[in-house]
């Protein structure tokens, strides 16, 4: 499935009828992602269906603008997009349950095409619709499941520690492993949704269902522990107050420290509406955990005109170069583990990361990672598969890295640079976008 994303495509290929996470902060670019996404889809012929349910930072909160944002992301292909895509929004205030509802009705809705044999694609904005869902039900579920009750938790309650520590203590088996009886029911509430991405049989109707769920990771909220992990800092802070061979300044400054890591409300402050509209690392996780892959955005473009950057480290997909485009399958997935290998080698080299210091092989591989990372930014603007095989093929051949140190080199430069060849070798071009290879006389040419 092209999601016209050039590092998805490239070195991330997801497949139809799976479920993936694309997870980032503020200012990262997840509304762009997400609307290169189902630009290309709609435009293509798939029917896109948006859950406008977001409560982040730049979200969209309406469909007119959702649909704004998916026109702009097609460019040229503008006009086909609108009889090809359903928005299902929420209210801009709604709360918890009709945020989830949204995420249920647009996975309904795509189902109905799917069933008719249609590919359809779910986008899920935000995915902190799961999470808000999840929390307001755990706060009117029994005592075991009642996150707000473990939040509550203060220095010195000691009946309350014992509490979350027998809650924290009762374990279930899910999927051959033991967790928390808390973690299993959350699983269930969110795996109720993301499993609703499939491809169904012929007897079922034979369409297919793909779901991108977008979350928004970044902020205080975010980074706010759960209940759980609360009860896990109040314990760390009881043993650094038992601490005989420090003193008591040293104390303070490392409780100040484990302070930190407490939920808002559970240290006395924060809005609860504002919390839903982050995803925290602990869900983020665990919805990674349950879907068939994940595309983490970097804190913010990394390119001057690029919307948005994506981290090839920190992202996974799990059925890889099955998956892949003809024009990627060959190279996709050693590309990417040497880029990742490379990205580490300079990292951890004891010589450092500054080229002077670096041995002539680690030039050349550093040359290659910055030539691919800067011609895989991407603009608002859905990225032609063409164009993509032919940026991958100069890359894999070693073609930019004389110029990837360039201070004129950029990703709009790789992008110009394959549009040029395509108009002068068109007949190769398009030989290596439908085959993933050209034969060596067309690639002189």
């Amino acid at each position: 499935r092209r999601r016209h994303v050039k590092a998805v495509d490239m070195l991330l290929p997801l497949g139809e009828g799976q479920s993936v996470l694309v997870a980032g902060a503020p200012g990262s670019g997840l509304g762009a992602a997400a609307a290169c996404a189902a630009a290309a889809q709609a435009a293509a012929g798939v029917h896109v269906v948006v859950a406008c349910c977001g409560a982040y930072e730049g979200a969209a909160t309406s469909a007119e603008e959702w649909r704004a944002r998916v026109r702009a992301a097609a460019g040229p292909s503008a006009d086909a997009v609108d009889a090809n895509l359903t928005v299902v929004h929420s209210s801009p205030d709604a709360g918890a349950g009709e945020r989830y509802l949204c995420a249920q009705a647009a996975c309904a809705v795509a189902e109905g095409s799917a069933a008719a044999g249609d590919s359809t694609l779910v986008v899920l904005d935000d995915a902190g619709a799961l999470s808000g869902f999840w929390k307001a039900v755990s706060e009117v579920a029994p005592a075991e499941l009642n996150v707000q009750a473990k939040q509550e938790v203060q220095e010195g309650d000691e009946e309350g520690a014992k509490a979350v520590e027998e809650m924290n203590s009762a374990m279930v088996q899910v999927a051959g492993m033991l967790v928390s009886k808390e973690a299993a029911e959350r699983r269930g509430i969110f795996s109720s949704l993301l499993q609703r991405a499939a491809c169904l049989s012929e007897g079922a109707g034979g369409g297919e269902i793909s779901l991108v769920a977008m979350a928004c990771e970044a902020g205080a909220a975010a980074n706010a522990a759960s209940g759980r992990e609360a009860a896990i800092v109040q314990k760390q802070i009881e043993k650094v107050m038992a601490y005989e061979t420090i003193t008591d300044e040293q104390k303070e400054r490392m409780v100040a420290a484990l302070r930190e890591k407490l939920p808002q409300d559970a240290a006395g402050g924060g809005d609860g509406a504002q919390a839903q509209s982050f995803v925290s690392q602990e869900v983020s996780e665990e919805i990674k955990s349950i879907s068939d892959g994940h595309v983490v955005l970097e804190g913010s473009p990394a390119s001057d005109g690029a919307a948005f950057t994506v981290d090839l480290r920190g992202s996974l997909v799990r059925i890889g170069s099955r998956a892949a485009l003809p024009t990627t399958r060959a190279v996709a997935s050693r590309m990417r583990l040497e880029l990742v290998q490379t990205l580490d080698e300079l990292e951890y080299s004891a010589s450092g990361s500054e080229e002077e210091n670096l041995d002539e092989g680690l030039k050349a591989r550093r040359a290659r990672l910055l030539a691919a990372v800067e011609a895989m930014h991407q603009n608002e603007l859905a990225a032609g598969v063409d164009r993509q095989a032919l940026v991958l093929w100069a890359i894999d051949r070693g073609l930019l890295d004389g110029v990837a140190t360039d201070d004129s080199f950029s990703f709009a430069v790789a992008d110009a640079a394959a549009d040029a060849a395509a108009r002068a070798a068109p007949e190769a071009a398009a030989e290596l976008a439908a085959e993933g290879a050209v034969d060596d006389e067309a690639a002189a040419g």
